[in-house]
């Protein structure tokens, strides 16, 4: 599902993950939903879920250029 705030917020959810972006990408949150469905650890940060994070950045921006 594809949430859109204002202008410069995008959210994406897949069963997954859940990966926002806010300010053009300067800011980022991805949440495991298996794990953590209640969204309460940002793992966007953390450099084991680099490829999640990159997977979902694409999926983000392929589903905007629709």
């Amino acid at each position: 599902a594809l949430s859109i705030g204002s202008r410069q917020s995008y959210g994406l959810r897949s069963p997954d993950w859940a990966y926002m972006s806010y300010a053009g990408g300067k800011q980022e949150e991805l949440y495991d939903m298996a794990n953590d469905p209640h969204q309460l650890t940002n793992l966007a940060g953390d450099p084991k879920y680099k490829e999640a994070l990159e997977a979902s950045r694409d999926a983000l921006q392929a589903r905007l250029e629709r």
